[in-house]
């Protein structure tokens, strides 16, 4: 039966028996779009062209406190319980309970951190954040891009066979242990949701919604750590379909392309391995791109977007840049 619990200041629902039916509660309107940036590289250019998200295992996060063992309070950990971590999972123990514990339960917190192997994330965030200058700096260094999906058509493409919950990160002052044996606190099932819906506020600004999956059949291949080796799953890819509003390329999307001409339209020729991407741009968004540039306004200088075209005219790598103010 499913319980709702809270956890500093986060509210959840867990089910001692169904992963399925544990979800985060929030009491904010989820938004209309949403919003994902990415650097400029081979990884970020297959996954626009083949249309799919990056599932993200937990250990290629980038906020090192997030879903961190640390987190696991394990001061009510008894012997028996100890035990029963590994026996339920066909485990032989690796050492004592005396000297898990003497080690910080270094074993106890690796055997409660499996429970997010077959999981994967996929970070967003709002179209309030499309001329963050620290989004972009982050995680597109201006020469990226950012893509800005209808959140309804994107939730609804998803895949039945994934299992998914779709929620907002808590910002909290201060970020506390979680005890999976106080069973007010919704065990194993509550530990997964603290670990993964809550982060320091220094990353408020971030304003991250977050999709969080599994797959029902085939589990999701787990990436090598300096615990485990690579084991094989399905591919960590949660395809979607007619969901993009629209693709925001940085100011310095082109820098590395040769340049011809001072005044718009500029003339850019790509580099072989730009030109692919750059043509799937042209052949499928062209209708639906915009430029995130750096323009003086009232004496200063600010973002801004500025919808552009790219046009052919000299060559399948050479392509024109077409100001629409």
């Amino acid at each position: 039966m499913s319980k709702e619990k809270f956890f500093n200041g986060l509210k959840y629902i867990t089910d001692e028996c169904v992963l399925e039916n544990t979800k985060i509660i929030f009491d904010e309107k989820e938004p209309n779009t949403l919003v994902k940036f990415y650097s400029n590289n081979e990884y970020s250019q297959d996954a626009v062209m083949n249309s799919y998200l990056y599932l993200s295992h937990y250990t290629q996060f980038n906020d090192a406190f997030e879903a961190n063992e640390s987190l696991i309070d394990l001061s009510m950990l008894d012997k028996t319980t100890y035990e029963d971590l590994f026996h339920n999972q066909e485990l032989d123990i690796p050492c004592s309970y005396e000297e898990d514990k003497r080690c910080n339960f270094f074993w106890a917190r690796f055997m409660y951190m499996t429970i997010f192997d077959f999981m994967g994330s996929v970070s967003l965030t709002t179209s309030d954040n499309t001329l963050n200058t620290l989004m972009w700096s982050h995680y597109a260094t201006d020469k990226g891009f950012l893509i800005e999906f209808n959140k309804t058509s994107l939730l609804g493409s998803i895949n039945d066979d994934y299992s998914m919950i779709f929620f907002p990160i808590r910002y909290v002052d201060e970020l506390k242990q979680f005890n999976p044996l106080d069973a007010k606190y919704g065990g194993a099932h509550g530990l997964y949701l603290s670990l993964i819906g809550m982060k320091s506020m220094d990353w408020a600004y971030e304003r991250e919604w977050r999709i969080t999956c599994s797959r029902k059949s085939k589990n999701l291949f787990i990436p090598e750590t300096f615990l485990k080796p690579k084991i094989d799953g399905h591919e960590r890819k949660l395809f979607y379909k007619d969901c993009v509003n629209k693709i925001i390329l940085g100011s310095d999307f082109f820098n590395n392309a040769d340049k011809s001409g001072s005044i718009p339209p500029l003339s850019y020729k790509l580099s072989d391995k730009d030109t692919e991407f750059v043509t799937y741009l042209y052949e499928n968004y062209n209708d639906r791109l915009f430029l995130c540039d750096i323009l003086p306004y009232e004496k200063s200088v600010k973002r801004a977007l500025i919808k552009i075209e790219l046009k052919k005219t000299k060559g399948d790598n050479v392509f024109d840049l077409i100001y629409h103010f």
